[in-house]
């Protein structure tokens, strides 16, 4: 990493990096435990944070069908051969902006606050394989699949998982690509047949949910991001994102 002017070692930089990642105290409190001033730190934590990023960029790899032939996968997704990434977003919650229009393109329907957002992918061998870049929190799920570059590495005869929400069958489609998600049914309305449909699917959904919680488990993705951030929420995510995949699987093959 680029050696900065500071009283702390190489070493010491990654772990007040580290530490600002994920246990997110005050840049005021780390600073103050590492003997240094907050503006010789945020330097440290934007040049980190912007080194890791490059450096660690290789263990979040959008494997092929072909390249994952032969490799072990967990039971639930052992029937779905041609399962190349099951999706989902996450929101970030950041300070309202001053500018009403800041405010407006960064306003979360679902979530009822300033947000950005974030599209992540799991393999089927539970690592992510795909993570966005931060976008405005009034970005649909549609929008961001279409924007974020996802579609790019698909290929025909791939299949992708979604939530119901993800209204993307068309965009999948032109490529070849199968979206398996759980029918939208109405209270009046549900079958049998429906139900189960959407009980096994969930079934194999809710590991996305679990990767999820593991990107929060870093306290900086769980408290309110400053708008000082706003030009490195994409890498911090992505650090993160990079960081949980050197953990030990969700799911044990």
């Amino acid at each position: 990493a680029k050696q900065l002017h500071t009283i702390l070692s190489t070493k010491e930089q990654l772990v007040f990096t580290l530490v600002r990642l994920r246990h997110c105290p005050t840049m005021a409190v780390l600073c103050d435990w590492f003997g240094i001033s907050c503006a010789s730190g945020s330097k440290i934590f934007i040049t980190w944070i912007l080194f890791l990023e490059k450096e660690l960029k290789f263990l979040i790899k959008f494997e092929t069908l072909s390249e994952m032939e032969g490799i072990s996968r967990p039971k639930c997704y052992e029937e779905m051969k041609n399962l190349r990434a099951i999706i989902d977003c996450t929101e970030l919650y950041i300070d309202k902006p001053s500018r009403p229009s800041s405010q407006r393109n960064t306003y979360s329907q679902y979530k009822s606050r300033n947000t950005f957002k974030v599209l992540v992918s799991q393999s089927p061998l539970c690592h992510f394989n795909f993570v966005s870049n931060a976008y405005s929190g009034s970005i649909s799920d549609k929008e961001i699949v279409q924007k974020s570059g996802f579609l790019d590495y698909l290929e025909e005869g791939d299949i992708v998982m979604a939530d119901k929400g993800f209204n993307i069958q068309d965009l999948l489609a032109i490529q070849g690509v199968r979206l398996i998600a759980p029918p939208i049914m109405r209270k009046d309305n549900v079958s049998a047949c429906a139900s189960t449909l959407t009980r096994r699917i969930a079934t194999k959904r809710v590991h996305i949910e679990r990767m999820i919680r593991k990107l929060k488990s870093f306290a900086i993705l769980r408290k309110c991001l400053p708008l000082t951030f706003k030009g490195y929420i994409s890498s911090i995510v992505k650090v993160v994102s990079s960081l949980v995949n050197l953990q030990p699987p969700i799911i044990k093959t």
